[in-house]
Parts: structure tokens; sequence; C-alpha cells
């Protein structure tokens, strides 16, 4: 019986200031038995959404983001990890003459925000099976929305194999509860192809990732990836206790380098390509949807791990 010298952490989070992914994605740990049995890690990044027309209504909009986030994970036993996470993601929308959205403004979202509390744990099993399982609760709204309808929580869980010591794949299911909707039931594939020493596939999140890293101190990649996110709007606006939904799907040129094990800087230019904005009131009642013209998209992001 062959049982594997590693545990590996597919799930960082399923659900980061995205849906499934956002202040938050699925990353790949690789884990050995000389892991620490306490390491931590502290991330900070922004990201910027050029200006987009909008389709099938008057109008364009711009985001920019910041977010943080701290991982705590520490080592169960030889085969097993247990990781807490708090995040953080702010959003600042500028809608600019969108008079055909939300009766009676033209900026129908402005400045977000979006806290995660979550946990998961990992375990490497016999034969080259391995284990995932986690959670997390969030409260994501615009500024003077009600904080205690602003909230919804998801779990995941799901299981890897190592068909070979360069190729893992795995599958998982995350459910998720929504604001004025039911939960939504999103499949998990995990792939991890270490295609060759320098060349790498594996799944980013609900997303994909390819990567080349010519020096250990260097990677490039292209990645794209589903965003989803969504907002219980301001109890004083135009749509009160009402929702508006932001999903898309960014693809994306970066670099990251490591100048040594603590630091880690990355950095991607890309497109998002499809962008779509709904808008809800209390009660469920779509009011509007509309799409947004592809646009430009960057990004940066620091990484301290002790």
């Amino acid at each position: 019986m062959r049982s594997r010298d590693r545990s590996r952490s597919p799930i960082a989070a399923v659900i980061a200031a995205g849906g499934l992914a956002g202040a938050g994605s699925l990353a790949w740990a690789q884990e050995t038995n000389d892991d620490p049995t306490v390491r931590f890690r502290l991330d900070g990044g922004a990201t910027f959404d050029a200006t987009a027309d909008l389709d099938d209504s008057p109008g364009d909009v711009s985001v920019a983001r910041v977010r943080s986030a701290f991982e705590a994970d520490f080592r169960v036993d030889e085969r097993s990890r247990f990781a807490l996470q708090f995040a953080s993601e702010f959003s600042f929308y500028d809608f600019d003459g969108a008079t055909g959205l939300v009766p009676g403004t033209d900026s129908p979202l402005d400045d977000t925000y979006d806290y995660r509390v979550g946990g998961r744990y990992s375990r490497s099993l016999d034969d080259g099976w391995g284990m995932f399982v986690g959670g997390d609760v969030r409260f994501s709204g615009e500024h003077g929305a009600d904080a205690g309808d602003s909230v919804t929580g998801g779990g995941f869980g799901g299981v890897t194999y190592d068909v070979s010591d360069r190729l893992t794949l795995g599958f998982g299911l995350s459910v998720r509860t929504r604001l004025e909707d039911n939960a939504r039931i999103i499949p998990i594939p995990v792939v991890d192809f270490r295609i060759t020493d320098e060349w790498r596939l594996s799944t980013d999140g609900p997303g994909l990732k390819l990567a080349y890293t010519p020096d250990p101190a260097i990677t490039v990649y292209a990645a794209g990836r589903w965003e989803a996110r969504e907002f219980r709007l301001d109890e004083d606006g135009a749509l009160p206790g009402g929702v508006a939904r932001d999903e898309r799907v960014p693809i994306v040129l970066g670099a990251t380098w490591r100048p040594n094990d603590t630091i880690t800087v990355d950095g991607f230019v890309g497109a998002v390509v499809w962008n779509d904005y709904e808008f809800i009131d209390s009660a469920g009642t779509t009011i509007a949807e509309t799409d947004a013209d592809a646009h430009l998209t960057a990004g940066v992001q620091l990484t301290l791990k002790f």
C-alpha cells in the first residue's frame, strides 16, 4: 500500500471576494512533513478595471479594489493541516451616467466592503488519495447597508488523487447561500499538472493557470477565471436593501517574483472579456441587468510568509 509523503491543500479559499474566489482564490500549497508546525501568510493587493461602456443602457463604469488577507496554517499531524483565514476587500465602483439601471440614480452602486472568516482542513490518505473540507462566513455590502442582511455562508469539500509524481486530479463541490436568491452549488475541479520542471498547468479557483518558471525566483503565467461578487445595498439608497451582483471573466498575463522565502510580489495585466451587472430589489425581483464592454484590468499583490 502506497502512502503519500506529503499532504496537499488544493484549496486555500473557495470563496474570496468574488463569490467563488475574489478576496481569495483556490491555490495549491504543497506541504511536506518537514514544513513547520505553524506558518502564517499575509497578503495585500489592489486591482483596477478601466472604464467600460454599459450595453443596453447609457453610461459607463470603472472599478478599483484593495484587499488583504491573513492566514494561520497549523499542522495537525504528519498527514493533515488546518487553516484559518481572515480576509477583506473594498471595491470602489464609479458609475457615470448610468440612468437606465435603477430609477432615480445614475450611480446604482458605490463603495462596498466584503469581510470573510473561513477555515479548511486537508488530509493525505493512503494510495495517493487526499481530501479537503472547509467553509466560511461573509459580510458583503454597500456602505450604509444593514450588516445583518449582508451575511452569506458556504461550505466545500472534495478529494484528490496523485495519478503520478507530476499529475494530481481531484473533484469537489461548493455550496453557498446568496442574497435574495437560492443557494448556489458549484463543482470544484482540481488539476495540478507539472508538465516539466519549468511548466505547470493548474486550476486557479474557478479558472485555469498555465505557469512557466525558468528560475526559482521568477514565474510568468497566463490565467483566466470566473469571479462573482454580490452586495447588500444601502438602506437609504435608490434601491433600499436591494442587491447588486457583479460577475466577470478576466484573462490575464502576469509575473511573480520571489526574492526570498518570505516575500512574493505578483503583478498582472489583461482584459475582462465578460462582465455582467444585475440589480435586485429587497423582494428578490430583478430591476435591471446589463453587460459591460470588454475592458483592461491590472493588479499587484504582495505576500509575506513566515
